[in-house]
């Protein structure tokens, strides 16, 4: 058994010289492993950035949109749950007539949910 544990521990002093010899005789190895590994790294960080440029491009491109829907003094509504179960629930401009039957050539305008042909509160 004595013999066994010697020829083992010499195996393993053998196999443990040989890998400090050829990290040692090549070092650049060593560096390249490294320097992968913090590619890597930095190659995740590169993606989250990519990914923030396109959650800012979304957000600016839905907040242009919703300019784009703006009349005079106003900015349009967040419609999403104002028409119940109805989708697509969209924000419209609708004319607001007085109680009384008028003729004009304006009226108000105000802000609505829409959705098929029903009009929503927003």
């Amino acid at each position: 058994m004595s013999t066994l544990k010697k020829n083992l521990s010499a195996l393993l002093f053998l196999f443990l010289f040989f890998i400090s010899f050829c990290l040692l005789k090549n070092p650049s190895l060593v560096y390249r492993f490294a320097l992968a590994s913090k590619h890597q790294e930095s190659d995740l960080y590169f993606q989250d950035i990519a990914n923030s440029e396109k959650e800012t491009l979304w957000a600016w491109t839905t907040t242009t949109s919703r300019r784009r829907l703006t009349g005079p003094g106003s900015s349009p509504p967040r419609c999403a749950w104002k028409c119940g179960r109805c989708t697509p629930c969209k924000p419209v401009h609708v004319p607001v007539p007085p109680g009384n039957p008028v003729t004009a050539e304006y009226y108000p305008e105000a802000w609505r949910c829409k959705c098929g042909n029903r009009l929503y509160m927003p």
